[in-house]
């Protein structure tokens, strides 16, 4: 899990870059960058906000 977490996004970044090298645009480029990094961010904060939105679950 550990590796998963801290090599994850160099590897899936690395993918689309593979994949994507001399055919996009700078315009899909920044989509798809900006899509990934909110992706990564939510994914890092999961763990601190779940525990959170258990207990307004809980309530409800």
């Amino acid at each position: 899990m550990f590796f998963g977490t801290l090599l994850g996004p160099s590897v899936l970044l690395g993918c689309v870059n593979a994949l994507a090298w001399k055919r996009w645009t700078l315009r899909r480029w920044a989509w798809t960058f900006g899509a990934v990094t909110v992706l990564l961010v939510l994914f890092y904060l999961l763990p601190y906000a779940s525990p959170l939105l258990w207990r307004i679950v809980e309530r409800a």
